[in-house]
């Protein structure tokens, strides 16, 4: 952490507030005493016990929702999960669910590990817009549900977040020994993650064009088989493009308006078949249905 990171940490979590009279420089003294004192606070070795601390609380949280102590002393399984959840405020058909998973680095959906509990709690990345210097303290209920309130917001509002959970989500949902998820699974994890009602974001269509339904549609009828890794990760790419078309306004790549919304698209790009498949099929779709540039 650079000293301007210290100092902006802990003017936030000291709370300090100069009064009027002083000048900026006295500001940076007073602020840079903070820091220099809690260096010596942690060289001295109590900042360790302070971690300690937060591992201990974060341990013996973990024992309170573990099904079975006796043989998986060490693990969480569903009951215990969904339980956990309950008390987090947070419902498992939630997007912000898997974001928790995330966070945990949890092996599968119904399943916590003590040691990525503990040092997911522990190493909480900033939210968007806050700097290297943010720290919470996450070793209770309260804040731990607090922080997945603050998540389910960032989810909705910040890419980057959504998209580290979107693509983690793929591994977690693979079948023990396969490469891809089942085609039923992953539709069911695109109805959660792009419909809003669950915390996903919206597929917006100032257009009309149902997105998500006729990806679905498509997918159920044309493709039927697991999806990879690639196609997983690209689909999310490809709403986020046509996001980004739609709030151009209605675009089209044929003169006639078929593909409204794929000004992205090309037949040269490095898409996966499946997605250049799907902007025919929409096109045609729009052809049969007679839907032009107004229309679709």
């Amino acid at each position: 952490m650079t000293k301007r990171d210290k100092v902006l940490f802990y003017a936030r979590k000291t709370g300090y507030n100069p009064s009027a009279d002083r000048t900026p420089r006295t500001v940076i003294g007073d602020l840079a005493n903070i820091v220099i004192s809690t260096d010596s606070f942690y060289q001295s070795g109590q900042g360790s016990s302070a971690s300690a601390a937060g591992q201990q609380a974060l341990s013996k949280l973990f024992d309170k929702y573990r099904d079975d102590a006796v043989s998986y002393p060490d693990r969480i399984g569903v009951e215990g999960i969904s339980s956990y959840l309950e008390d987090l405020s947070v419902r498992p058909d939630e997007v912000v669910c898997l974001g928790l998973m995330e966070l945990l680095n949890a092996p599968t959906i119904g399943e916590l590990h003590r040691k990525q509990f503990i040092d997911g709690w522990l190493h909480i990345p900033p939210p968007p817009g806050r700097g290297s210097g943010f720290a919470p303290t996450c070793e209770t209920i309260p804040r731990q549900e607090a922080y997945a309130k603050q998540l389910r917001s960032a989810i909705q509002t910040d890419e980057g977040t959504f998209r580290k959970i979107y693509r983690y989500t793929f591994n977690i949902c693979r079948p023990e020994g396969q490469r891809n998820v089942p085609a039923e699974v992953a539709t069911e994890m695109w109805r959660l993650f792009f419909s809003p009602e669950n915390g996903g974001i919206d597929i917006k269509s100032d257009s009309g064009t149902p997105w998500l339904d006729w990806w679905i549609e498509y997918y159920e009828a044309k493709v039927k088989r697991p999806v990879n890794k690639d196609l997983w990760n690209m689909f999310g790419e490809m709403v986020f493009k046509i996001q980004e078309e739609e709030a151009k306004g209605v675009t089209t790549t044929d003169g006639n308006g078929y593909k409204a919304g794929f000004g992205w698209w090309s037949e040269e790009g490095a898409w996966p078949g499946a997605v250049d498949e799907f902007v025919e099929w929409v096109a045609e779709r729009r052809k049969g249905a007679g839907v032009g540039m107004d229309v679709s």
